[in-house]
């Protein structure tokens, strides 16, 4: 599996060696350690404490995760929301852990990081996971899930068998929507403050796309070049996800997705500072 797997690479001496990888567990320590000293000091009890810190250090390794998903060939640009995420953290909250490990897995699914095609097995627990956000209120995590399987059977090497297990998630959706149709959300009424945040992340993804256009990116285990056309679909279909929720549910999924949102205007953020910087260094 890839979630699995990549928490069984944690452990490997090789992820370890990259210093990247060192600091944001080590920054993730530190997080958890000083919410729960924060939340301590407040008076909350010691187990609730113990989840939210929990929760908000995992929500700042997620969010570099994603960063990493999203722009795989610069090591450092997914460090860039990081700050921001701790920020809000402390504003807002934990955020939907289950949903941010969702959005990096489909990602994964479709850039192939991990090095391996996303077997049949591993797409019925996306599926699984899929049906577990629905009844949680993100009912878009289906109906997503299956365009991204649909595109990745599609893509070489082709494998055809995936396309049932995303007819799957279709019907799921489907049946889900007709016999729980309470769960559903209202019709989204898009308003000034949604239309800023989805233009937002969709600026993000544009500008992360063209400013990448010359980057080589490579595998996580094998070292193998990744394709740009799956690189493109890993950044686009995880934000098609997070702008319908928002769409659909506004502040409520912000507060529950911010992480990977930040992911994108991180990473963006990363790409324009640097390219100030280098205009600013030619102009000199």
């Amino acid at each position: 599996m890839i979630l699995i797997a990549k928490l069984k690479n944690l452990s490997r001496p090789v992820v370890f060696s990259s210093l990247t990888n060192r600091i944001i567990i080590y920054i993730s320590l530190t997080v958890f350690v000083l919410f729960l000293i924060y939340q301590s000091v407040q008076g909350i009890a010691f187990l609730p404490a113990l989840v939210y810190a929990a929760g908000t250090g995992f929500s700042v390794f997620l969010c570099w995760a994603l960063g990493r998903e999203i722009d795989p060939a610069n090591a450092w640009s997914a460090f860039a929301a990081v700050p921001f995420v701790i920020v809000a953290a402390l504003a807002d909250g934990a955020p939907s852990i289950i949903t941010l490990l969702f959005i990096i897995l489909i990602g994964r699914a479709l850039n192939r990081t991990a090095g391996a095609r996303l077997s049949e097995t591993e797409a019925l627990l996306l599926a699984v996971l899929g049906i577990g956000l629905y009844y949680n209120g993100f009912v878009t995590g289906l109906p997503v899930l299956a365009v991204v399987l649909a595109v990745e059977a599609a893509l070489d090497p082709v494998n055809r068998r995936q396309l049932y297990i995303a007819l799957l998630s279709a019907a799921l959706f489907a049946a889900g929507s007709l016999l729980f149709s309470e769960l559903l959300p209202p019709a989204p009424e898009l308003n000034l403050f949604k239309g800023i945040v989805i233009l937002l992340l969709t600026a993000a993804v544009i500008f992360i796309t063209l400013a990448t256009r010359g980057d080589r990116a490579s595998g996580d285990l094998d070292g193998r070049p990744l394709e740009k056309r799956r690189l493109l679909l890993a950044r686009v279909m995880p934000a098609l996800f997070i702008a319908l929720e928002i769409a659909f549910k506004g502040s409520i999924a912000i507060l529950a997705l911010y992480p990977a949102l930040l992911a994108y205007l991180g990473v963006a953020l990363f790409h324009m500072t640097r390219l100030i910087y280098n205009k600013r260094k030619v102009i000199t």
